[in-house]
């Protein structure tokens, strides 16, 4: 008799712990991957996967693979040229500034940090670097979803930002997921 009333007592306590236990985990799950409950941090991944990279006329111009890291809130890219070149960028949704970022860096040297956004299934950055003489350059990158297996990426270069040159001018063909 002792135990059930001392049950009785304590089953309101345990139960209003075990509740606000299951809220507290419940916060937390949502809080270990948040970028995986965005919609803004998929936006990108069409971009996801292994693909070979051409030329309009067929001509091989190398191999990225782009996978998600950190949960879901990076996009990588590992690139390979098919001559020697090797590069990685990191491409973020900026939750602060609501614009993706991407950052690259190669084997040459040369770097990018670049903003933008994505709009009608085409990622399009823009930022600044220098040329070699020191000069500002204006770049802008789009990256665009053609199809489920296809995209097509140019990069823009312009000492005005009013005329552009193609600096590189490609076609994805997906290899893999």
């Amino acid at each position: 008799m002792e135990k059930l009333k001392l049950f009785k007592k304590l089953f309101p306590i345990v139960t209003i712990v075990f509740l606000l236990a299951q809220t507290g985990l419940k916060a937390q799950d949502s809080n270990v991957r948040p970028c995986s409950e965005d919609p803004n941090f998929q936006q990108f991944d069409f971009w996801l996967g292994t693909w070979d990279v051409k030329g309009h006329e067929g001509q091989e111009y190398g191999h990225n693979t782009i996978e998600a890291i950190l949960d879901g809130c990076v996009l990588l890219e590992n690139w390979t040229g098919a001559k020697s070149s090797k590069g990685k960028s990191f491409n973020f949704y900026d939750r602060h500034s609501g614009k993706w970022i991407q950052r690259w860096v190669d084997n040459s040297g040369g770097n990018l940090d670049l903003k933008g956004d994505i709009v009608n299934g085409a990622a399009v950055f823009l930022g600044k670097s220098k040329n070699r003489k020191g000069e500002d350059i204006h770049n802008r990158l789009t990256i665009k979803k053609a199809s489920e297996k296809k995209v097509f990426q140019i990069w823009e270069q312009s000492k005005d930002s009013i005329s552009w040159q193609k600096v590189f001018d490609a076609v994805y063909h997906k290899t893999s997921k």
